[in-house]
């Protein structure tokens, strides 16, 4: 059996990572908890638009541990089905006119 290169391992790892994500945290789930997770953060002091490393790091590491996945995973996820985007799609239509 001929070796795989490093380019075929990474792709690879990537469809691993896609997998995992897909199966162990799904879509509707993921949505609902990322944003009460949002929330929290904000309801905590952290300003998610000012400061998104932050709140990404505390975000991705509660839905971590609450789908029992990697942050990293949980990245993927969550620009995957572009979340950051959604969530503030939500909060401009909670806005007052």
């Amino acid at each position: 059996m001929a070796e795989l290169d490093e380019r075929d391992i990474s792709r690879m790892e990537s469809q691993a990572y896609c997998f995992a994500g897909l199966v162990l945290v799904p879509t509707p789930f993921l949505r609902s908890e990322f944003l009460t997770a949002l929330r929290r953060a904000e309801a905590e002091g952290i300003p998610i638009t000012e400061w998104r490393d932050i709140a990404s790091d505390y975000v991705y590491t509660h839905l971590g541990r609450m789908f029992e996945v990697s942050t990293e995973v949980i990245g993927r996820r969550v620009g995957y089905d572009s979340l950051w985007d959604v969530a503030q799609a939500e909060r401009r239509s909670a806005r007052p006119n």
